[in-house]
């Protein structure tokens, strides 16, 4: 018997919340929807499933030929392999598998039991991270994938991922997607929903993780949001308070943890911030103009990375903060396909974003709210992805795509009123 198409979104949503290391091995459930969306599909059409505009394929196969193209032309192959741009590869495979499976399994009409399931699991995800976090702190030992703050005892929270990072960047994701919904018109101070639990356990564990960039994201999109409403007020409110939080935060520079989020950061934890800044001197370095058109090669970043001559070279010995999709979103496509890989990049973003447009910003149905959201987790990747490595695509293209299925959904709500009108 098929799967129901409620318990299909239940095992996307359970499977994509947890970046995980358990004895030693890297537990990534973000890619098990791929496979068992695949399945499914397979059962209920057979090879029928494949419903994909002739346009879309030539776009596609175009990048990927891109891909094969720098990894030929690379240099890189005879010091390296091949096994970085392979994994380069195949995870824009993924990710294009799981836009497209998730597009075509959602059902619009479970918007309600979505929510409520990412609200339920954002929520038990927060409490046990917070309670991690407490417990780790106060016996002095992590428990889980723990880093402690620079300068401090303190270990920052992680939760069920990888790394405080990456568990920072979902954390913040799952706060843009519940954001829309925790708006109610009732005036009643005491009404708390789930969505808004959710939302605010979720801010919690993002503070805890004590993130930065996820978190100036994170604020970054709120405002838009706001703005977006036309909460211009409660915008200027809010940035009064936050510039003396980064106030307090400065002359508090003796403070390891208000530190962090002062102005002056970057020198207080060092090394964060240099090893980012290697990255693009080792970038830069390693890319010259012969190479403008297909780029130097796909994924090479993450070897030049480890490379002892680079480090000693670029950082001193020390780290440089990079993975196989590069950093800096720009400056990374730009060493892995060169200016043509780039242009589809920011055609496709630039398409999405324009996509994913709400032309009634009251939102009469719950899956404005879904777009809207889908619009939010977008700006939030592009901004950590300009200075962080820990961007798990499959996770964002799972919410883009249900968003994108939304709209048109709402679209096709519109026109059954319109005519019925």
């Amino acid at each position: 018997m098929l799967v129901k198409s409620y318990s299909i979104l239940l095992l996307i949503i359970l499977t994509t919340i947890c970046d995980y290391y358990l004895f030693s091995l890297p537990v990534k459930f973000y890619y098990l929807p791929f496979i068992f969306l695949l399945v499914i599909l397979f059962q209920k059409n057979g090879y029928n499933f494949v419903k994909v505009r002739l346009s879309y394929i030539v776009y596609i196969c175009s990048y990927l030929l891109i891909i094969i193209i720098s990894t030929l032309n690379s240099s890189f192959p005879n010091t390296y392999g091949y096994s970085s741009p392979i994994i380069f590869f195949s995870g824009v495979l993924i990710n294009i598998g799981i836009f497209y499976l998730t597009y075509s399994m959602w059902n619009i009409e479970l918007c309600n039991t979505y929510i409520k399931a990412i609200s339920y699991i954002a929520l038990v995800n927060a409490i046990i991270s917070i309670i991690l976090f407490v417990i780790s702190n106060f016996i002095g030992k992590p428990i889980g994938n723990m880093f402690l703050l620079s300068g401090t005892n303190i270990w920052r929270a992680a939760g069920l991922y990888a790394e405080p990072d990456i568990f920072g960047f979902y954390t913040s994701t799952i706060t843009l997607v519940l954001l829309p919904f925790i708006y109610t018109k009732r005036k009643s101070l005491y009404l708390i929903n789930l969505p808004f639990l959710a939302f605010f356990f979720s801010i919690i564990a993002n503070l805890i993780s004590f993130t930065r960039t996820t978190l100036l994201s994170l604020i970054i999109c709120i405002f838009y949001y706001l703005w977006l409403k036309g909460k211009k007020s409660f915008i200027i409110f809010c940035s009064i308070a936050l510039l003396a939080i980064i106030g307090v935060s400065s002359i508090a520079k003796e403070n390891p943890i208000l530190s962090r989020f002062s102005i002056n950061s970057h020198k207080t934890d060092n090394g964060a911030f240099d090893s980012r800044l290697y990255n693009v001197y080792m970038t830069l370095n390693n890319f010259n103009n012969q190479k403008i058109l297909f780029g130097a090669g796909p994924g090479y970043l993450y070897d030049l990375a480890f490379d002892k001559t680079n480090r000693d070279t670029y950082a001193s010995g020390g780290d440089i903060n990079t993975n196989r999709n590069g950093t800096f979103f720009i400056l990374g496509e730009l060493f892995n396909t060169g200016i043509l890989g780039l242009l589809i990049l920011i055609i496709l973003l630039i398409y999405l974003w324009r996509k994913l447009r709400v032309d009634n910003l009251k939102y009469k149905y719950n899956n404005d709210k879904l777009i809207i959201g889908a619009k939010l987790i977008l700006l939030n990747a592009l901004i950590v992805s300009c200075s962080n490595t820990v961007i798990k695509m499959p996770f964002i293209w799972i919410f883009i795509a249900i968003g994108c299925k939304a709209l048109n959904g709402t679209r096709i709500i519109s026109k059954k009123l319109s005519i019925s009108e």
